[in-house]
């Protein structure tokens, strides 16, 4: 297996897929993360690789095309998990659910 950090997007009304360009602070190559969409950003969060797993969040600004890491503590690294962004009012909440992880560190976030 071999894992990727590239962006690609979909364009609807042709059908065809294209290589989005990015600049700044990548995510390290990974499968298995979760991702959300808010106010023209992506979010990815943990994942991994064949090297480690991940705990950790980048934002793509997509106008921009440049990633961020936004260097958050979590707790435990962990993949395939569900995400889910809600409007929980009167903020945004974002929710994440299950997934597996490769220690023995318990089951909290944050």
């Amino acid at each position: 297996r071999r894992a990727f950090n590239d962006v690609w997007v979909l364009n609807i009304d042709n059908s065809r897929w294209c290589d989005l360009l990015c600049h700044g602070n990548p995510p390290a190559p990974r499968s298995g993360h979760a991702s959300f969409e808010k106010d023209g950003c992506v979010f990815v969060f943990g994942g991994w690789n064949n090297e480690t797993q991940f705990n950790d969040l980048f934002m793509l600004d997509v106008d921009n095309k440049d990633w961020s890491d936004l260097d958050l503590s979590w707790g435990s690294s962990r993949w395939n998990m569900a995400s889910l962004l809600v409007e929980a009012i009167p903020s945004w909440r974002v929710f994440i659910f299950g997934g597996s992880t490769d220690g023995g560190e318990g089951r909290t976030i944050g």
